[in-house]
């Protein structure tokens, strides 16, 4: 009876505690591409919101010279930048640490992307943003759909251009609002042919790669259907509420089974793309044969978990001799009800083995099997590829061809 009293103080201590600071609210303002108006949209938001009694500080605006821009965040309280050497150079971030002790209402991070300086607190601008949300501070930023991981490597399949600054895209789930700011691919050709995105000497070489109507074109559907995604979610998750089916458990599960001895971060993304479309959970996983590593092996797996956490998602490692007699408990103790695994190859001396998505089909288990095969642009030791529409969904003892990139 005691423990029981216990345990209850304790956590109506830790509740106390817990609900003295309420998280601040993340808005994104996203776009497809650089121009747009994201940074004019969230300051004119932000001016709105002056009209009434909250405390709005701009903690850190990129204006890129333009002159709109830099006419609608002359009004706001700025947070002067932290100053300080790094190497005899003089480096200037924004400066969480003022920030938090200003406690702002709202404060505006512009370009939530950003590589932070060395030195700084955090590598990343979205982690500064993460530790004033924790701060109960309600955050106003940018971002363009590039800069998403799970869309990088299509990014880079549609434009050439390698996009090295990156945010997970959990930190989008995490939002409260996310707000697309839209404009015609031609209207921003004009604006860039008018001088209102980059410098001459930017625009030429940002026109030549970045900024032709087919890529500006692509660009928007990726950043719509992300934003459409975030939306279906919050729906779907408004109706059970209103219905009140907040007991309902969803037991779907999508097992990305990964493989060392190839480079499988297209699986990682794949996967993560049908959890987001389906709206089910998702793990990775990799069987430990006890088979030694070399280099290139190292590589591939590391690779693949990497890319994995950045993307939010759980990993496991099982160990066993067999990767499917092995992950075959897990699928059934997990209730996991579909399993995407690489098509792979089969070796040149068991010419009659059967590969491991065939023995997953011929298995007694009751899952859905998704096959891909490597991208056509993937080269053994290159890091580039592009995401193809080779997919081959496997419904247990059926096999269908499926075009897209999800099952």
């Amino acid at each position: 009876m005691n423990d029981d009293i216990e345990k209850k103080n304790k956590v109506s201590a830790y509740l106390e505690v817990a609900n003295k600071v309420e998280k601040g609210k993340l808005i994104i303002f996203i776009g497809a591409a650089p121009g747009v108006g994201k940074t004019y949209a969230m300051l004119n938001a932000a001016a709105e919101l002056t009209q009434t009694e909250k405390y709005v500080l701009l903690g850190v605006i990129e204006t890129h010279g333009r002159k709109d821009t830099e006419h609608v965040a002359q009004p706001l309280p700025h947070l002067p930048k932290k100053k300080f050497l790094y190497k005899e150079t003089q480096l200037e971030e924004f400066d969480l640490d003022a920030a938090i002790n200003e406690r702002p209402d709202v404060i505006l991070v512009d370009e939530l992307a950003h590589t932070n300086a060395p030195g700084s607190r955090h590598s990343k601008r979205y982690e500064d943003i993460m530790e004033l949300l924790e701060q109960g501070i309600d955050v106003f930023t940018t971002v363009n759909v590039q800069h998403l991981v799970s869309f990088n490597d299509i990014v880079r399949r549609i434009t050439g251009v390698n996009v090295t600054e990156t945010v997970p895209d959990s930190i989008l789930d995490k939002a409260y609002d996310i707000r697309f700011i839209d404009l015609p691919p031609e209207a921003l050709i004009d604006r860039m042919n008018q001088g209102k995105i980059y410098l001459p000497e930017y625009a030429r070489l940002a026109k030549n790669t970045f900024f032709s109507v087919s890529n500006l074109i692509a660009l928007r559907e990726l950043a719509i259907k992300r934003v459409l995604n975030k939306v279906d979610g919050e729906l779907v998750n408004s109706a059970k509420a209103k219905s009140g089916q907040l007991n309902i458990v969803i037991n779907d599960k999508l097992l990305v089974l990964i493989d060392n001895n190839r480079d499988h971060r297209y699986l990682v993304s794949l996967g993560r793309k049908i959890a987001e479309r389906r709206k089910i959970s998702w793990v990775v996983v990799w069987v430990d044969t006890g088979d030694v590593q070399n280099d290139k092996s190292r590589k591939n797996l590391n690779g693949a978990l990497d890319l994995n956490k950045e993307l939010g998602g759980e990993v496991d490692i099982i160990r066993g001799e067999d990767p499917i007699t092995s992950v075959a408990p897990y699928i059934a103790e997990n209730r996991i009800n579909t399993v995407l695994l690489g098509a792979g190859k089969r070796k040149w001396y068991q010419p009659f083995k059967k590969k491991m998505y065939r023995r997953l089909i011929d298995s007694e288990l009751d899952i859905e099997v998704c096959v891909y095969n490597p991208p056509k642009g993937l080269k053994k030791d290159k890091q580039n590829f592009n995401i193809s529409s080779d997919f081959i969904g496997d419904k247990k003892g059926h096999i269908f061809g499926v075009v897209g990139v999800v099952c």
